[in-house]
């Protein structure tokens, strides 16, 4: 049997043992996407090897990768530094980002040193938000939390759901220069403060990492947060009601209101997750 044969048949057994596995193959625009028996994405590598004897041989390798029941999305940000948007998270799909105007901002947005990082500069006058956002447009509600930091303390920090477009979402806040923190309505780029915890103790700081988790149920929100590495909280620091949106994707918005000044907001172990 010549090489090409060979490795013609072995190739073909593979792709039988998979097909065995998988319960569905989804052919679009010349890509194989298999799923499993849930519909779920399943990751399938296949290498080939060079032998070392005189007659050449073909290996494989099938990997399947499920996702995890319950994660909507999911990012860690272990991969190598980008000098230009986030790329496409673990789980969950590629990341967007855009000013509070609406333009592209990928370009103050970097994956560095395993974090999710922006990069805001604000002008004479005036403040930046920056939102990065990902996710299904039409998921209702959602547990979500991330980590965060900011090393100005005229920042807000927020991780955000149900995220119609670049200025119409819902946040759970921190205020570190104000030391607050709240539930706010984006509506129309008008922002509204919908309930405020009470004041944080410690004092919210510039260049501490802060953990903001943040349930988004029917027309229920619920916020708390805690400093990475304490206990998280049982309690919810601030829950409200609205009925503004009822879907939208999820992600994290940067804001900084010092005039003429530089902030690096880095974010870390985006989830976003069924609600238990």
């Amino acid at each position: 049997m010549n090489k090409v044969k060979k490795g013609l048949l072995i190739f073909g057994l593979v792709m039988l043992c998979v097909l065995s596995l998988l319960s569905a193959v989804v052919v679009m625009a010349g890509i194989v996407k298999l799923q499993d028996a849930e519909g779920k994405p399943a990751a399938v590598k296949i290498q080939s090897n060079e032998a070392t004897s005189s007659e050449s041989s073909l290996s494989a390798v099938v990997t399947v990768k499920e996702t995890p029941t319950g994660i909507q999305v999911q990012d860690s940000f272990d991969r190598e530094n980008t000098t230009s948007g986030w790329g496409e998270a673990d789980i969950g799909g590629t990341w967007l980002h855009r000013y509070h105007d609406g333009s592209e901002a990928s370009s103050v947005c970097t994956i560095d040193t395993f974090q999710g990082k922006m990069t805001i500069t604000t002008p004479r006058r005036g403040s930046v938000s920056v939102l990065s956002y990902i996710g299904d447009p039409a998921t209702q509600d959602y547990d979500l939390k991330v980590t965060a930091q900011s090393n100005n303390k005229y920042s807000w920090l927020m991780v955000v759901g149900r995220v119609t477009d670049y200025n119409r979402f819902y946040a759970a806040d921190l205020d570190l220069g104000a030391n607050t923190f709240r539930i706010r309505l984006n509506n129309g780029g008008s922002w509204s403060t919908l309930a405020s915890g009470p004041s944080p103790s410690p004092a919210l700081a510039a260049g501490t990492l802060y953990v903001i988790r943040f349930q988004v149920q029917g027309t229920s929100l619920r916020a708390k947060w805690w400093i990475l590495g304490n206990t998280e909280p049982t309690d919810w620091a601030v829950q409200v009601t609205d009925s503004t949106f009822s879907a939208g994707q999820v992600g994290v918005v940067g804001y900084l209101y010092q005039a003429s000044a530089t902030s690096n907001m880095p974010f870390d172990d985006f989830l976003a997750q069924d609600v238990p």
